[in-house]
């Protein structure tokens, strides 16, 4: 009997899986609210945005973002369709037909709006007809996305000819990543869920072959939205993106969307801070914006962070890490299978006036070549949270240690004061990198008592307590 009812559970949610249908990420949000209110602050959401009543989609965080008063060519909104992107790099505009507005198809006009310089550039200029919305695109852009032919009207998206193909939800939505969730929500079974993360991740952030090897965007940039196809030919191949990444959560606009404790001194504990560059992060340099998806802002700049990490310290400009490979420029690759950052990518983008040469130089073995100054009382730089003490020993006489933590690097002040509120020493008044530190505080020649060990660090501020017996 037991058995019998193990198989007929299993034919139940079998059946249940092969009728699954999509069910919307508010539906998802009932049960799990706190991700769905993360998931609303990322790109994700807003990757496909329908314009309705006439008016422009809104987006989070409007003081720091916004799209355009006016679209391409001074076209109303009442003429548009939906807008892709806009959340952070780009936004691109499909007019009433659902065709996307390329610079070419309006007379050669500025098409593209780019966020972050809040500018209207050019788009595929040459393109004089308006190009369709087609499945290999909204396959990406939208959840459960199904295609149709150019003739197939009405199966098209609100039967919009230009759009070829529809969806159950626009934009990247919970069911993108975990597939349909109508048996999920029936049953409450995480096994009727699908794609583990990183096979989620993998659809979408590729576009090289089917070696995964990264290409060219065309303008010696690498093409945006191949993350994947970084990684997997970097030294950190065996990371999965959910390792470092919150999937739920965005990685602009201080979301957080970093997973806690994925940071490269987990496992590069050695000190790399390197001389005249404390208040670099790794990825400042490790992670440099090699990767473009809507605008660059120097030469050797643009605005999407790579994922190789390696950078290759020989002298060679960025047009040399590409190889002719059947006629599309791939990434070139080291006998271990490894891309690699140019050297003027990682150091020219600030340096801009210096020459690769001197990059060369500076760059080769730096992390031992060019310590940076690091105070005697440090005594790790693994980042933590900011904070003070306890210090040990308390109550003490007539010395006792003072402990902090810096989680960012820049100016530090550690001052004692008796009840009175005046200050009696001063035992940190520099400039200390990110790490925990340890200073000792000699209280000899103070009176026996109650004193406040004060922090300041920026706008951050902590406050301890010391006993001095006597």
């Amino acid at each position: 009997m037991r058995k019998l009812l193990v198989c007929v559970s299993v034919l139940a949610v079998s059946l249940l899986a092969v009728g699954r249908t999509y069910v919307g990420s508010q539906t998802c949000n009932t049960c799990h609210s706190t991700v769905h209110a993360d998931w609303v602050n990322h790109g994700h959401a807003h990757m496909v945005n329908p314009v309705t009543g006439g008016a422009p989609p809104t987006y989070p965080f409007p003081e720091v973002m916004h799209l355009p008063a006016n679209p391409p060519d001074a076209i109303p909104w009442n003429q548009l369709s939906f807008v892709l992107g806009g959340f952070w790099n780009k936004a691109l505009f499909f007019d009433s037909a659902g065709y996307e507005i390329s610079s070419g198809s309006i007379g050669n006009q500025p098409a593209q709006w780019n966020i972050r310089t809040m500018q209207m550039v050019y788009v595929d200029s040459l393109t004089t007809t308006r190009r369709p919305y087609q499945f290999f695109c909204m396959n990406c852009h939208t959840t459960g996305a199904v295609a149709a032919d150019s003739a197939d009207v009405a199966h098209h998206w609100q039967n919009r000819p230009g759009v070829w193909g529809n969806w159950a939800e626009p934009g990247i939505g919970c069911e993108a990543c975990h597939g349909p969730g109508s048996a999920h929500v029936a049953t409450q079974n995480p096994d009727s869920l699908d794609r583990a993360p990183l096979t989620a991740c993998q659809r979408c952030h590729t576009r090289g072959d089917s070696l995964h090897r990264p290409r060219q965007d065309g303008a010696g940039w690498l093409a945006n939205n191949q993350q994947y196809d970084e990684l997997s030919h970097s030294p950190m191949s065996f990371l999965d993106c959910t390792q470092c990444h919150n999937p739920h959560k965005s990685v602009v606009y201080d979301q957080g969307g970093v997973t806690p404790g994925a940071t490269c001194s987990n496992c590069h504990t050695s000190n790399y801070q390197v001389q005249f560059h404390d208040t670099f992060e790794c990825q400042d340099c490790h992670m440099a914006e090699w990767d473009r998806s809507g605008q660059t802002f120097n030469p050797y700049q643009a605005d999407v962070r790579d994922h190789f990490f390696s950078i290759n310290v020989t002298a060679q400009p960025r047009e040399s890490s590409f190889v002719n490979i059947g006629g599309t420029m791939f990434v070139r690759l080291d006998d271990e299978g490894h891309g690699a950052i140019p050297l003027d990518v990682a150091c020219l983008k600030c340096h801009v006036d210096s020459s690769l040469q001197w990059a060369s130089a500076f760059a080769t073995n730096i992390h031992v070549a060019h310590p940076a100054s690091i105070s005697a009382r440090l005594i790790s730089t693994v980042p933590g949270v900011f904070a003070l003490g306890p210090c040990y020993p308390n109550p003490f006489n007539p010395t006792t240690t003072v402990p902090f933590v810096l989680s960012t690097a820049g100016h530090a002040r550690l001052a004692v004061y008796n009840v009175l509120g005046q200050e009696v020493a001063v035992l940190v008044n520099e400039h200390l990198v990110r790490g925990s530190y340890a200073v000792a505080f000699d209280a000899r020649g103070l009176a026996g008592g109650i004193y406040l060990a004060r922090l300041t660090a920026g706008e951050r501020v902590q406050t301890g307590k010391l006993l001095l017996l006597k």
